[in-house]
């Protein structure tokens, strides 16, 4: 029986180091198609992105960059930001701004204010207006200005909430930057009036202001939306009766006095008459 030759040594150490080539290449595969495998592939921070990463390393997945071309990871932009990892670089939304590069977040115009709209790249306070006179600008990210409802105001810029129209005004329109004060004739009892309310029939409102109406006196009246009373049919009929009677005292008083005055002028005549008729001489007849 004819024995098989052993392989040489030299061969054995070429198949050996094949089979370890294989192997690392292989595993490299691998564990570079993992992402979370840092030896070959690292994620870009949050305020970065990955840039071109995967053109230059075909093994590592979108975001990912090869562990030894870390400046394939660009910083975010001014007016830009990323919050993940693996993340790409986002404009800063409304309402908000970034000033400094490679940031995770964008910093929020704040309350009172609103986004610009006309800016393109939200870089600066630019990006953030202020709230004008008639608005209010309530939360801390605003993308417009919200426009103050019938019966409030708002009498400021940079306001953060609307404010009630007090009592004896009123605020017809939205976007009001100032009250109306009730007019006379009319009354204004409570807060956030949109229109004044009409002195009701036998009340008057004398002038602006009125917060409540006032009754008209007794004998006394009004129509709607009166500034003052006016004396009622009654009144002339009670100021008559009291006419007649205080005339009727009068001419009493009149009468009477008259009639003491004559009175008077009789008893001073018989006295005088009196006078002028002579006593009888002699002793006067006194009776039995």
């Amino acid at each position: 029986m004819k024995l098989v030759e052993p392989i040489p040594q030299q061969i054995q150490m070429a198949l050996i180091l094949l089979l370890l080539l294989v192997t690392i290449v292989t595993s490299s595969v691998s564990t570079a198609t993992d992402p979370n495998f840092l030896p070959l592939c690292i994620s870009c921070h949050p305020g970065t992105q990955a840039y071109n990463c995967t053109s230059l390393n075909t093994h590592c997945e979108p975001g990912y960059c090869e562990i030894t071309s870390p400046t394939n990871c660009t910083s975010c932009k001014a007016g830009y930001y990323n919050p993940q990892y693996n993340g790409t670089c986002k404009a800063c939304p409304l309402g908000t701004y970034q000033p400094y590069p490679r940031s995770p977040t964008c910093l929020d115009c704040g309350p009172g204010l609103y986004g610009n709209t006309k800016v393109k790249v939200r870089d600066s306070t630019q990006s953030c207006l202020v709230c004008q006179k008639g608005y209010y600008c309530p939360q801390t990210i605003n993308t417009e200005p919200t426009p103050c409802r019938k019966g409030y105001f708002c009498p400021e810029i940079r306001l953060t909430y609307e404010k009630p129209c007090q009592p004896a005004f009123y605020c017809p329109h939205e976007r009001s930057f100032e009250q109306a004060i009730c007019p006379a004739g009319y009354y204004c009892p409570s807060a956030t009036m949109i229109a004044p309310l009409p002195c009701q029939k036998d009340f008057y409102c004398p002038s602006s202001g009125t917060i409540n109406p006032i009754p008209c006196m007794a004998l006394f009246g009004s129509e709607p939306n009166a500034k003052k009373c006016t004396p009622n049919p009654a009144f002339y009929i009670v100021i008559s009766i009291a006419v007649v009677n205080i005339i009727a005292i009068i001419i009493f008083i009149w009468m009477r006095a008259a009639r003491k005055k004559s009175n008077q002028k009789e008893d001073q005549r018989r006295d005088e008459i009196s006078k002028l008729i002579p006593e009888p001489e002699g002793p006067t007849y006194m009776g039995l």
